[in-house]
């Protein structure tokens, strides 16, 4: 699922795991409604299932509450539902894909505020979650300086070379290796 606009923040996290049993309004209240409602204005939602099957993580109404409360996007490794909603209110989300159902007896929501596996991503609540159309990058809150200087420098060299081609400059002499 693309999202229609790149997003960047700072991670919390939902962990789900499998269910042991019928899953309990508590954990939903615990570990979903909680950290969406506390979250600081700017952070993503990283919701990391637990399971490799396709299942709807959230929908259009938990992406309301999330826009409302200031979150700016929502990954998960797994699916969700309501996207035309989601796009419409300019809520990014960037998921597996698209599923009616959600995860009913197979999987709960286990932790809050943890670190997850999402995607096979290690994510710690504060590491910084940039995506876009392209894909998800996680970058470790102790690198958030190191890579945006390291971004800063790249993205200046690239749009040199952007200049020099719309300039006319064969590809060979305008992106150096």
């Amino acid at each position: 699922v693309g999202a229609s606009a790149p997003v960047a923040g700072a991670a919390i996290t939902t962990r789900w795991e499998p269910a042991r049993e019928t899953m309990a309004d508590d954990a939903i209240r615990r570990f979903v409604f909680e950290p969406v409602d506390a979250a600081p204005v700017g952070a993503v939602w990283v919701v990391a299932s637990g399971t490799e099957g396709l299942v709807s993580m959230f929908g259009d109404l938990i992406a309301l509450a999330c826009k409302r409360n200031g979150l700016v996007g929502a990954v998960t490794d797994s699916g969700c539902r309501d996207v035309a909603s989601m796009r419409e209110m300019g809520f990014p989300v960037f998921a597996k894909g698209t599923v009616l159902y959600g995860p009913g007896a197979l999987i709960q929501p286990a932790g809050a505020n943890v670190p997850v596996t999402c995607g096979g991503v290690d994510v710690r609540p504060g590491d910084w979650i940039v995506a876009d159309v392209d894909g998800v990058i996680v970058v470790p809150s102790q690198h958030l300086d190191e890579v945006v200087d390291v971004t800063r420098t790249l993205m200046a060299k690239e749009e040199g070379v952007r200049r020099s081609l719309e300039s006319g400059a064969s590809l060979a002499s305008a992106y150096k290796l």
